[in-house]
Formats: C-alpha cells, structure tokens, sequence
C-alpha cells in the first residue's frame, strides 16, 4: 500500500513519525529551508544532518535511510510545510 502524510514543521524543535518504508532523507525533506538539521539516532547516539544554506543539499549526506516506522528529530530555522511519500510500512518499528 501507498500513501503520503503532509506536514508542518514549526519554526523550532519538531519530532516527525516516518510511516514509509525506503525513504531517504534527501526524498523525504528535498528542499527544505536552508539551515535545517535532521537527528537520527543511531543506536544510542543522534547522527546529525544539515541542510546547507550555499549548495542546498543534506550533509553530510542526504542518501541515509529515514527509519520507518519511528520518529527524527528535525530543527526548523523557520516553518514549513513538506511530504512524506513511500509504500506504508508494515512491521515493528525501527
């Protein structure tokens, strides 16, 4: 099954749940306001990511994999409205 789940993010600290499996982060968030961080964690530790505000791409990658069926952590430097698209993900979470 296929869907999509349009979203605000608030200027600030947001938590977003990825009901998508196969999804990277450069698919998920395109283009998303120069200056945005993405968290994922990691095992125990939050790997970070960046949207630069001169080339427009995630760094240090945009090709990670957003986990399905679990929430990141994104910090908007103002608000904004994106959508997550994929095949639903049907599974435990992670």
């Amino acid at each position: 099954m296929v869907g999509y789940l349009n979203q605000v993010a608030a200027a600030g600290s947001n938590s977003v749940f990825n009901p998508f499996a196969n999804l990277t982060l450069e698919q998920g968030l395109p283009n998303p306001p120069p200056g945005t961080y993405v968290y994922l964690l990691n095992g125990s530790v939050y790997e970070v990511y960046y949207f630069d505000d001169f080339d427009l791409v995630w760094l240090p990658t945009g090709a990670v994999p957003l986990p399905a069926g679990t929430n990141f952590f994104l910090f908007a430097p103002v608000g904004f409205m994106f959508t997550l698209a994929g095949e639903v993900y049907e599974g435990p979470p992670g």
